[in-house]
């Protein structure tokens, strides 16, 4: 299993194997601006790591890691890690089928996109990834 964003792009890992989770957590003058962090990109790049009292409290953790400003250069940033699986349908199991096989390219190609079940369900999310899907 890989630990992935939300079954997106890989977040980066640490020593360890896993990322350190962090949050995006605007400042309380963004919030009454109903603003987000990704709103102020200029501000990011002045406050992130250079401002105590945002050093302190972390705002915008991973708009200023992405922006290039990380609180913790050492340590990667991801929002949220997620093991994706790779669990084959019931019908897949019968026919002695896996997510990964040379035979199931035809049903991944038809599946990974668009239904509804196997979203749901979260069937070969892995594999799905891993053909761009």
């Amino acid at each position: 299993m890989v630990a992935i964003d939300k079954c997106g792009p890989p977040c980066e890992l640490d020593p360890e194997g896993c990322c350190a989770v962090c949050t995006n957590t605007p400042t309380p003058s963004m919030v009454t601006e109903g603003g987000t962090c990704e709103r102020y990109p200029k501000k990011l790049s002045k406050k992130c790591n250079t401002s105590g009292y945002w050093n302190t409290n972390k705002f915008c953790e991973y708009s200023c890691y992405l922006a290039g400003f990380g609180y913790d250069a050492e340590k990667p940033c991801c929002p949220q890690c997620v093991e994706c699986t790779d669990t084959e349908t019931s019908w897949m199991e019968g026919e002695g089928m896996t997510c990964d096989s040379e035979g199931s390219d035809w049903l991944l190609n038809s599946k990974c996109s668009g239904d509804d079940y196997w979203t749901t369900n979260k069937h070969c999310q892995l594999s799905c990834y891993n053909r761009g899907r």
